[in-house]
This record gives structure tokens, C-alpha cells and sequence, in this order.
């Protein structure tokens, strides 16, 4: 009996320490695995663009990479699948820059026939691509007996530059309504070669889509033939859902309706907006939204005698590592700028710290915004443009509260409607902790030159 305890102590006593001894290896040796992991994808990425570190990114269920040289972001690696003549999609990577140019092209594996179909894959092949991009199109010189093959590594290629290029806000959406009525012609590449189409549109909607002709493989290419027109004509925009199966054949029938409405892009074109002068900025706190590199980017902006002193950033779908690079560099320049037009935007970081700028600019465009919490006891006096004439106050808060108003003048209003006015907002403006009030009182517009006569006097107590 105490033969068989002193086994089972033993035996105990053997497991821990093995588990221990594992647990220490592991430790030891689970860093080591996955820097090795690490560097053999950054070896295979870096194939297809000049990169040394890279970053894995799931984007509404699009993965990618993010390729970085000497810690500055240089583009991105984005993984395909094609159809071409084998049973077996063509795997393959596209390296592509900021500016969606392709820097490299390699096939990670294919069914095609050795020594036939394959040889499109070829290394100098492939090399075709590169310099091509969203902006040139994407041609591909077909293998003589590998037509199957070289289509599928073309289809690949456009995918790779379709999908950045929607990612990075490059590809336009088409408002039919801006389209004058008529019908219009265009081509796209397809699985096969060109598309042609006809479209037609009549009281700024999109009617129909006619296919004048393609080399698609019949059979599989018929459901995108199919659904595609009749889904852009039932939703009346071109992001539709592709078809399984015949991916390359619905992107070559959207770029051709695309590209018969090319002229049409964006629709009437804007006003270019008047630029900031920063002497003519009001006083106060200003909010406003631009767009960085994959979602918006918020900032908060005070302004104080013609300057920019104080920045808060917040771009939380941009990677952080470049947008503390982007805050850093912007609110540098941003807090030393005279000029807006001149604040240089290469940092390193540079689409999020575009997003940066514009948001500044959008929110010295809009109007202060006013936190009662944050303005120091006191009384404070304003004047603003009212119906007839300016309107003048002294407005008096308390712990966040605005305890009291008086008028100073609204000699240039009628008598009758100042009065309204005056007691109307008097009674919503006293006692109140926010400015986000009614202005409607029968003397809309003297009750407006008072609101706002009360934000300008309020706006000199945020400094």
C-alpha cells in the first residue's frame, strides 16, 4: 500500500514538473515562433512592394495588409481570387501603392495546365502590370493558348485595384439624377475582354442597361448577365452585390455602365469654397469632420485672436500608431498657422492628416459652440445683426446658468416686434443651461439677432 502512495507522489511530482518545464519552453520559445511567422509573411508580401513591416486589416470583411517602409506608410498587399481555365481559382497578391499604381504582382497558387496555362504566371509576365492603376486602367497582352489564364490573372488584378480603390473613397459614386436624359455607351473589362453597353436614362433615373456585346464563357457569365443590370436598375446605384462565380463578369458590366457616364462624375461641379482667414475667425470652440484614410476624423478647435490654440483629434478608424504621428505633426503646424492654404500635410501620415485639415477647415466654417459649463462666472457683452438693425447685450452667467439679460439696444427694430422678441427670449434664455432654445416668438428675426447677439458675448468668456 505505501509502495503504491509513494508512485502516485512520484508520479504527481514528475507531471508537475514536465508541465512547468513545457510552460517555460513555451514561454521561451512563443515569441520566437511568431516573430518567425511574422518575417516569413513580411518576406512574401515584401515580394510584391518595397516594404519591411506590415499590418493585417479587416475592413467591413475585406483583409488586406498595410505596407510600411522605415515606419512610413508605402501601400498595400491585397490577396485575390480569379477564375481561369482550371477547376481551381487563381490565388494571387497584388502590391499596390497609396495611389492604387500596382508594384507587383505574384501567384500564390492555380490549377491551371503546367507548362501551359501557367505561363502567364510567369515572373517577367506579371511584371506587365506594374505601373499600372485605378487611374491608367489595367491591361494584360493575352498568352497565345493561355487566353483562360492570362483573363484570370487580368480579372485578379482589376479586383485588387477595384476594391483599394473603393476603400480609399477613389472611386466616384454616379447620381443618375445628375445625368441628363439620353442614352450613352461605354466599356468595361470583363472575365473575357470588353463588355459594351448601352444605358439609358430618362428623368434622372437609370432605365435600362443593354449588353451590345462581350466574350464571356457562356453559361457561367449568364446569371451576372442576368441580375447585375436589373439589380443597378432596381437600387439606382452601382455598388450592387457581385454574383458568385462570375465576380469579374458583374465588375466589367458596373465599370462599363461606369465609364459610359464617365462624363458625369461627381455631377455639377461645386463652388470652390472661399478660403479661412484666421484674423476674420470669431473667438470660441469649433467642431468639424474630415476624411482620413478609412473613416472620419472629428477635431475640436479653439480659436483666439486670429490663432489656432488648442487641437483635439479623434480618427479612431485610422491605425493609431499614424494617426498619433498625423495629431503630432498637424497640431505643430496647425497651432503656428497665419494661413490654412499654406499648413503642409506630408507627415508621414499623410491621408489622415488631410482628414485633419479639412475637419479644421469645416469646423472654422460653422459657427462656435458654446459649453455654459465651461465659460467663468461674470457678465459678458455681445452684439449681432438683428431685423432692421444690430442688437446689443449683456448677458450674465452663473455656474453654467445664464442668470440674466439685459439690452443694451434694439433701438433699430420695430418697437412692437422688439418687444415680443425681447420678452419672449428674456423668459427662454434665463435660467437656462443651454443656448439651443426656440427663436420662434411672432419676431423670428429680432429673437434671432438676440440669440446670437447672446452667443457673441458668450463666445469671449471660453478665453
Amino acid at each position: 500500500m505505501n509502495n503504491i502512495f509513494r508512485l502516485i507522489i512520484t508520479l504527481t511530482l514528475i507531471a508537475a514538473i514536465a508541465t512547468g518545464l513545457l510552460a517555460v519552453v513555451n514561454n521561451i520559445t512563443s515569441p520566437i515562433i511568431e516573430e518567425g511567422a511574422r518575417q516569413r509573411l513580411a518576406q512574401a508580401l515584401g515580394r510584391v512592394i518595397d516594404a519591411d513591416d506590415f499590418e493585417e486589416i479587416d475592413e467591413n470583411g475585406i483583409k488586406y495588409f498595410k505596407g510600411y517602409k522605415n515606419g512610413e506608410h508605402v501601400g498595400y498587399v491585397i490577396r485575390v481570387e480569379s477564375k481561369g481555365y482550371g477547376s481551381s481559382p487563381i490565388v494571387m497578391i497584388v502590391g499596390l501603392t497609396t495611389d492604387v499604381v500596382v508594384t507587383g504582382v505574384e501567384v500564390l497558387s492555380h490549377s491551371e495546365t503546367p507548362g501551359l496555362g501557367d505561363r502567364p504566371f510567369a515572373p517577367n509576365k506579371l511584371a506587365e502590370f506594374i505601373g499600372q492603376g485605378l487611374e491608367s486602367g489595367i491591361n494584360f497582352d493575352v498568352v497565345s493558348g493561355a487566353t483562360s489564364s492570362s483573363l484570370g490573372a487580368l480579372a485578379g488584378v482589376n479586383e485588387a485595384v477595384t476594391i483599394l480603390g473603393r476603400l480609399l473613397g477613389l472611386i466616384a459614386e454616379i447620381d443618375f439624377a445628375l445625368v441628363p436624359d439620353g442614352t450613352y455607351k461605354g466599356a468595361g473589362r470583363g472575365f473575357g475582354g470588353d463588355i459594351e453597353v448601352e444605358v439609358t436614362i430618362k428623368d434622372g433615373k437609370l432605365v435600362d442597361i443593354k449588353i451590345l456585346s462581350h466574350n464571356e464563357t457562356p453559361g457561367i457569365s449568364d446569371p451576372a448577365f442576368e441580375k447585375t443590370p436589373k439589380n443597378i436598375i432596381e437600387q439606382q446605384t452601382l455598388e450592387v452585390d457581385t454574383v458568385s462565380g462570375a465576380t469579374a463578369t458583374c465588375n466589367g458590366i458596373k465599370a462599363a455602365v461606369r465609364n459610359a457616364l464617365a462624363q458625369f462624375f461627381g455631377g455639377d461641379q461645386e463652388e470652390p469654397e472661399d478660403p479661412i482667414i484666421l484674423s476674420e475667425v470669431a473667438n470660441g470652440k469649433y467642431v468639424g469632420v474630415g476624411q482620413g484614410l478609412f473613416g472620419e476624423v472629428k477635431v475640436e478647435v479653439v480659436v483666439n485672436n486670429g490663432k489656432i490654440v488648442s487641437l483635439t483629434v479623434e480618427a479612431s478608424e485610422d491605425t493609431a500608431d499614424y494617426v498619433a504621428i498625423a495629431v503630432e505633426k498637424m497640431t505643430e503646424r496647425l497651432l503656428e498657422a497665419t494661413d490654412l492654404e499654406q499648413v503642409d500635410v506630408k507627415t508621414g501620415a499623410t491621408k489622415t492628416s488631410e482628414g485633419i485639415l479639412e475637419a479644421v477647415k469645416n469646423a472654422l466654417r460653422g459657427e462656435p459652440v458654446i459649453d455654459l459649463k465651461e465659460i467663468p462666472n461674470g457678465t459678458y457683452r455681445g452684439e449681432a445683426e438683428g431685423f432692421f438693425g444690430p442688437v446689443k447685450v449683456e448677458v450674465t452667467i452663473k455656474n453654467g446658468v445664464i442668470v440674466e439679460i439685459n439690452y443694451i439696444s434694439t433701438a433699430d427694430e420695430t418697437k412692437e416686434y422688439a418687444d415680443i422678441a425681447r420678452k419672449a427670449m428674456k423668459e427662454r434664455l434665463e435660467g437656462s443651461d443651454t443656448l439651443d432654445v426656440d427663436v420662434k416668438t411672432g419676431a423670428t428675426g429680432t429673437s434671432k439677432g438676440i440669440l446670437n447677439a447672446v452667443k457673441n458675448a458668450l463666445t469671449s468668456g471660453l478665453q
